[in-house]
């Protein structure tokens, strides 16, 4: 019901700008028309776009546990969320790069790509201080072959995963 007010609202403003003759009532309508829809949806979105596309509640939640010494790990798909919010730039990638594979081939970064051998020698070294953050389907296919984490917490089964090693 939110969805079609937002909508309706959306049409009525754009309806009385086509129809205004002066321009700046042209506009201010114009650009008064997708208010409601900014503010409802959040309301809107179902909770599992959000699990799904937003990793940074998981994040926010744990920020404050993770310190500066602290090793992160994530997927291609996370590292940019894992940066923003935890403030980082030293955030180790393992699987593929990605679009960021051009820029880990500077020497100041080559070793920030792992694979899933030098990942668990990684983890295996830095015992109690290492997190890795991912996509639960990464995690899936990597499950077999990382150490069995501390702790663990998760944003939803198709969300995003934090492991504590």
């Amino acid at each position: 019901m939110m969805a079609v007010n937002a909508l309706v609202f959306v049409i009525i403003f754009c309806c009385w700008s086509s129809r205004s003759q002066e321009r700046i009532k042209k506009i201010i309508f114009f650009g008064l028309s997708p208010l409601l829809l900014f503010f409802t949806a959040h309301f809107i979105l179902p909770d599992l776009t959000i699990e799904k596309k937003a990793p940074g509640i998981l994040l926010e939640r744990y920020s404050q546990d993770i310190g500066h010494d602290t090793i992160i790990i994530s997927d291609e798909n996370t590292v940019r969320a894992v940066c923003w919010y935890l403030k980082r730039s030293d955030v180790y990638m393992l699987g593929g790069a990605g679009e960021l594979d051009y820029g880990l081939a500077y020497e100041d970064v080559a070793g920030r790509k792992l694979d899933i051998q030098s990942a668990v020698r990684l983890i295996d070294c830095n015992q109690g201080k290492t997190v890795l953050v991912a996509r639960a389907k990464s995690i899936r296919r990597w499950q077999d072959q990382l150490p069995k984490p501390v702790s663990q917490d998760d944003s939803g089964p198709e969300g995003y995963v934090l492991w504590r090693y």
